[in-house]
């Protein structure tokens, strides 16, 4: 079958074989959902993973106010 090998194009950008989509899905797209890295702290912000620096950058102040009142 083909289709293993059947190149797919994301809606991110990036191509890859069909068999990889679950991988791609979870750990590579843009697009995906992913949580604040400081979410162990309060932050409860859930971006899309190309806006992941963004976030963190954009947000440092309120970072910082959840970091010093723990």
């Amino acid at each position: 079958s083909e289709w293993p090998f059947k190149i797919i194009h994301c809606d991110c950008g990036d191509e890859f074989r069909a068999s990889e989509i679950l991988v791609h899905q979870s750990d590579a797209c843009k697009l995906r959902i992913v949580e604040c890295p400081f979410k162990s702290i309060g932050c409860i912000k859930e971006v899309k993973a190309r806006d992941l620096e963004h976030h963190v950058t954009e947000d440092m102040a309120s970072h910082l106010l959840l970091a010093v009142s723990q």
